[in-house]
């Protein structure tokens, strides 16, 4: 098993950072909304959420002295205080799974011991899904627009055949709803992204983009933004920040132009509740 916190390696030999304890990927706290019933025995339970993640990190620091340990304590502390950490958990199966934390709190002694230390770190995250990161990237789609295929009539020969773009399905083998990131690139007039499978969609209304353009849509940090300026305002009223769902979700792309050369991209990653 290794922990890499932003690529800083726990439990190598050659570095000397040793794990002892990893917890926090387990099912993450449910935050539960309930009540006791008057003048009744028992109660109820309303809305159940997932709240954020807790991880803590324990281990051992090894050094051939004094001085080394020392160096070795400030390495590790370096590597934590960052604002933002991907954590990386690499199991023994070789599987590898990142969920993103900030520090909460550390540990690390001074202690009679003059060539070792213990350490404990403590995260949370925001976010409680565990990603799927064995690949070491995202998975993506790409989808045409909706059109079909054929020749134009009257033609000239020889014919040049279009050929046809239809639905595109995106497969989340995790056991949990994924936020995905999707892009839309090329001219495109009021460009329309339908997953068929749920029928939620994200729409821009009222808005055209020449060649070249590029709009990105994070459905987790709910972001709208063209060549990096923000246009949130740009979204219908039909649009929702929609998840993939576990399984297979089948996309349509539409657009108001039939001379729109728009595609859209969409990524994602595998997501677990617990492993």
């Amino acid at each position: 098993m290794i922990i890499k916190l932003n690529n800083f390696v726990i439990n190598d030999r050659e570095s000397r950072f040793y794990l002892d304890t990893v917890k926090g990927f387990a099912i993450p706290e449910i935050r539960t909304s309930s009540a006791v019933l008057t003048e009744r025995d028992g109660g109820y339970v309303a809305s159940q959420f997932y709240g954020m993640r807790k991880v803590s990190i324990q281990g051992r620091i090894f050094g051939e002295d004094e001085a080394e340990l020392e160096e070795k304590r400030k390495e590790i502390m370096a590597a934590v205080r960052q604002r933002s950490i991907a954590i990386e958990l690499i199991t023994n199966a070789g599987n590898s799974y990142l969920v993103n934390g900030h520090l909460t709190d550390s540990e690390m002694d001074f202690d009679r011991l003059i060539n070792s230390s213990d350490f404990r770190f403590e995260f949370l995250c925001p976010d409680p899904v565990i990603y799927d990161n064995t690949d070491g990237t995202a998975l993506s789609i790409q989808v045409g627009k909706q059109r079909g295929g054929g020749y134009t009539f009257p033609y000239v020969l020889p014919v040049s055949w279009q050929a046809g773009s239809g639905e595109v399905t995106a497969r989340n083998n995790g056991n949990t709803p994924v936020k995905p990131v999707i892009k839309f690139k090329g001219s495109m007039t009021d460009p329309t992204l339908i997953n068929v499978t749920t029928g939620k969609l994200v729409q821009l209304s009222g808005f055209s983009a020449p060649e070249g353009s590029e709009v990105v849509i994070d459905t987790r940090t709910r972001s709208v933004l063209l060549n990096g300026g923000n246009i949130f305002d740009r979204l219908s009223d039909q649009s929702t920040f929609f998840s993939l769902q576990p399984g297979d979700n089948v996309f349509r792309l539409e657009s108001a132009s039939g001379a729109d050369t728009v595609v859209a991209t969409i990524e994602w990653r595998n997501g677990f509740m617990g492993v």
